[in-house]
């Protein structure tokens, strides 16, 4: 929730979660415009001790073992999403200074 009360949303966007959905909050997706976006901000975080992941890349299709058609549309979301931390121990200022880095990373 304090993710979702700090973070920009003109910049990037977060995973609207279907209604009904029992959400099981082990990470936080966030999309940006582009994958250049995403890799500034992985940098800019990495250098604050903050690991990001990249948990739905490369998209499934690109994987060697699956036999698949180019899926043009995941693909090109699993270049922009990042998953924040978050778990029960991850301190509201860890999460303030993960925000502030992805909102000022114009700056």
């Amino acid at each position: 929730e304090l993710y979702d009360e700090l973070l920009d949303f003109s910049q990037i966007k977060k995973l609207r979660v279907r209604e009904g959905t029992e959400w099981n909050y082990s990470y936080y997706p966030i999309l940006f415009e582009s994958e250049n976006e995403l890799l500034k901000v992985m940098s800019l975080l990495q250098e604050k001790n903050v690991i990001p992941r990249r948990y739905f890349f490369p998209s499934l299709e690109d994987l060697p073992y699956v036999n698949s058609q180019h899926c043009k549309i995941a693909n090109d979301i699993a270049s922009k999403v990042l998953c924040l931390p978050l778990y029960t121990e991850l301190e509201n200022e860890s999460i303030q200074a993960i925000s502030h880095t992805i909102n000022s990373k114009n700056n």
